[in-house]
Formats: C-alpha cells, structure tokens, sequence
C-alpha cells in the first residue's frame, strides 16, 4: 500500500487533467450542438462520443507517457522488484481518475436521457469499460514494444480518426470488430454492439498479457523516449 501512495504522488494532478479537459471540450461541441434542427440527437451522439473515445484515448495518451518515460529506467534493473510491477501499477493509477469522470458523466446521460448504448445501468458501463481498458492496454503494449511513448500515442490516435471517417467499413466488416471502438456511437445493433464489447475487452486481456511478456526482458526497459 505504502508503494501505491508513493506512486499516486509522484504522478500528481497531472493524470486529472486530461479526462477533465476532454469532459469539457465534449461540453462545449454538445452545447453548440444544441442550436439548430436536431439539436437533442446531435447532443446525444457527441455526448456518447466523448464517453466512449475521448475520455478513454484521453486516458491512453497519459497512461502512455507515464509508463514510458522514466528518468530513472536503468536505475529499476538493478532493483530487486522488477520495474514490470512498477509499470502496471502505474497504468492502474492513470486509470483512476478517467474511470471516476467516465463513470460519471455516463450516469449523469443516463438520468438525463442522453444515452444511446443498447444498455444501462451497470451493463451500460460497458460504453466506456471496454474502450478505456482497450486503449490502455494496447497503448501500454505499444509504447514497450516500439519503445517510444509518442509513437504509440499516434497509433492509436490514428485509428480513432480512421474509424470516425470509416466506421462504416468497420460495421460492415466482421474482423474489424474486435478494435471498432465506435460500436455505440455508430448505433450498431443491440447483438453486435454485446460481441463488440466482449471483443474489445478479450484483445485488452491479450495485450496486457503480451506487455508483461515483452517486460520481462530488461532490454525492453529501456525506451526510446528516454534515451
């Protein structure tokens, strides 16, 4: 426990920000989106965009550079715990405050009936459950693997912008499913949209598992960010 306090104050506020920030950019496009024909339906679908990819990829792009750089990386191979605890605990502890602001402002939709998700509730949590542990997962899979912080943030901040201009594509392609992170904003059905979210938390399972691998080798300790 002692190790999780130090932990959370050498982050500090810095991994607050971001989800804040994205919560009040989403706001802002959801009150302009209120002008005009359509208002409601507008304001539903960038409110359901914000929780299901802003807040998450958010929550990625900080996960990714706290776990990938660290000024002291050489000094944890010399240490007797293995820098691989560090780093999840680490990804656990960015993932806190998106989660709060995430599990928030979707109970909020849902009192206010601004929600689009097949499901409520406890199950509707899903929305964003399955996109922050897949970006989390798979950004923390990148950043090792390339070694670069940065470049695993522009990965998947392009294939965000890839399913928004293509989400299309990614409904009508069945092995695209597992990495649609849209599946709700682009009201898909109810059945698809379950598989969709089973699928996205079994491939953050498989990347989670392939980062530890790749962790227990110590040249993969040593990022490119930190060279």
């Amino acid at each position: 426990m002692r190790r999780w306090q130090i932990e959370w104050r050498l982050l500090g506020w810095r991994v607050v920000g971001m989800p804040v920030l994205a919560v009040v950019v989403i706001t802002g496009l959801a009150l302009l989106g209120q002008r005009g024909n359509g208002a409601t339906a507008v304001a539903t679908t960038l409110w359901t965009a914000g929780v299901e990819v802003v807040v998450p990829l958010a929550a990625a792009i900080v996960t990714a550079f706290v776990v990938g750089n660290d000024p002291a990386l050489e000094l944890h191979l010399s240490l007797p715990v293995r820098y691989r605890a560090t780093f999840f605990r680490r990804a656990l502890l960015t993932s806190v405050p998106p989660v709060a602001v995430a599990l928030i402002v979707a109970h909020l939709l849902m009192a206010t009936r601004h929600w689009m998700a097949p499901a409520s509730g406890l199950a509707g949590d899903l929305v964003w459950i399955a996109t922050i542990v897949w970006m989390t997962a798979v950004v923390c899979a990148l950043t090792v693997l390339l070694r670069s912080a940065a470049a695993a943030v522009a990965l998947v901040a392009i294939l965000v912008t890839t399913e928004v201009l293509l989400h299309d594509l990614f409904v009508s392609t069945s092995w695209l499913h597992p990495v649609f992170l849209l599946a709700t904003t682009a009201a898909v059905t109810p059945s698809l949209w379950w598989m969709n979210r089973v699928a996205l938390l079994v491939t953050a399972a498989l990347a989670v598992a392939l980062t530890g691998l790749l962790l227990s080798h110590p040249e993969r300790l040593l990022m490119e960010d930190s060279a």
